[in-house]
Order: C-alpha cells, then structure tokens, then sequence
C-alpha cells in the first residue's frame, strides 16, 4: 500500500467529511462508469495497433488517457469528500456505500484483467510497458486512498467486507503491473522483424 499525499487516518487513506452517503455512491459510481468506458478500448488492444501508440493513435492511449481521468476524477473526489467534520455511516449509508464499492471493484478487476490479457505484447514491442506501467502506479495509489478513507468512515461489518473487496483489487492491480513491467527485455531479430513490420501495416491504415 502507498502513503497518501493527503491528511491521512490510522489506516491510511483520508479522513471522508460528513457528506450525504449518496453522494459519496455517486463519486464511487462515477468511478466506476469511467471503468466500465475503458474496457471496450482495451479489448481492442493488439500488437498490430501498439507500434500507433508512438505517434498517439489506436486504442493504447485512449486506454491510457481514460486511466489517467480516472486518478484525476478520484483525486478530486477525495479533495471534495475530505473537506469538514469527519464522516462516519452505518446501517443502509454503509450498505449502499459497500454495494457501490463491490461494483467498482469488479468493473475496475474486470478492466485490468483485460490487460493483463494483452500484457504478452511486450516481449516484442519495448515502449508499451513504461506508460501503461507508470499510470497502473497511479492508479493503485490513489484507489487505496480513496478507498481507505471510505472504509475509515464505515462502521460495522461492511467495513471489512470493504477491506476483503480492496485486497483483491489490490491484488489485480499488483498483477497488472508486474505483467506491464518485466524486469529482463531481450529483442532478438525475430521481434525485430515483426515489430518493424507491424508499425509498417499501422501506418499503412493511417494513409488510408
């Protein structure tokens, strides 16, 4: 887990102000239809459209930018849900809070599952790691902010229901980078080959 830049409690993440349960669903909502957005884009992803990803074509930077939308919709939503008293929701706020949170989980394990897919495509081509690499960092950075302030307000059971959904999603997350972030890359002539004449067939469909 990482250390928020924020005013964080005893276990991590923000102190969540007293704000309508409602709208805190809807922030978790929100975050959660940017999710479901991406996974079309990256169902599209292939080694035949990864060499466009250099010249900001294909689908690899809509994946990319949408990642990075999403640490900028969740990190103002924890500027938003850390201003005042602190919060604190039980009973059905909990339980609607919880469901929301599962929802997101799984559209979120469900997206990074995609790519952890398509992950196969680096040992042929080198330069899709980095990115892809540097905003997963993003975003488990600032999901576990978010996520812990929420669960820091929650009382009862549903709090580590809560704690049980983010360690699988952590776990994903932790899955996806190790696959975008291999510790040895070798290109032997093979990828060379192959790698030169994918980025040849890319901008054969730009001309068109």
């Amino acid at each position: 887990m990482r250390f928020s830049i924020f005013t964080t409690t005893a276990t991590l993440g923000v102190a969540l102000a007293q704000l309508p349960a409602v709208d805190v669903v809807k922030n978790v909502e929100t975050l959660t239809a940017k999710s479901q957005a991406l996974l079309a884009p990256a169902q599209q992803l292939s080694i035949t459209n990864a060499p466009l990803l250099l010249i900001g074509a294909g689908p690899w930077p809509t994946v990319i930018g949408g990642f990075t939308d999403i640490i900028a919709t969740a990190t103002g939503a924890i500027g938003a849900m850390s201003a005042g008293p602190k919060a604190s929701y039980g009973g059905d706020d909990a339980t609607a809070i919880g469901n929301a949170f599962r929802v997101f989980v799984k559209a979120h394990q469900d997206l990074l599952n995609t790519l952890i897919g398509k992950a196969g495509f680096l040992t042929k081509i080198p330069f899709v790691g980095p990115p892809v690499t540097a905003v997963l960092r993003g975003i488990e950075s600032v999901v576990d902010t978010i996520a812990y302030g929420i669960i820091g307000s929650i009382e009862g059971p549903v709090a580590s229901i809560m704690k049980g959904d983010l360690a699988a999603l952590d776990g994903t997350i932790a899955g996806a980078i190790t696959s975008f972030s291999p510790t040895v890359f070798r290109m032997n002539v093979d990828n060379v080959m192959e790698f030169s004449e994918k980025m040849a067939e890319a901008m054969e469909v730009l001309q068109m």
